[in-house]
């Protein structure tokens, strides 16, 4: 499941947070969800899922993710 507005779009901002977030090992901060999420339950199985693929991965991919995001 996939975070989106009521009108259908995808929030990936609030993708882009979590996967940041999971980068720094901070599984658990806040995201800023705005008010037209369809389902707001959608955002906690996504972090779950970003952080389940992050700690299967190892701590080698953080620091290649990271890597990446400043490109």
């Amino acid at each position: 499941m996939i975070p989106k507005t009521r009108s259908g779009k995808t929030l990936r901002r609030v993708l882009r947070e979590l996967v940041e977030n999971a980068v720094h090992e901070d599984f658990d901060k806040e995201v800023q969800v705005p008010a037209t999420v369809e389902d707001a339950s959608v955002v906690e199985v996504a972090r779950g899922k970003i952080r389940e693929y992050f700690e299967e991965k190892g701590g080698d991919l953080h620091k290649a993710t990271e890597a990446r995001a400043k490109l």
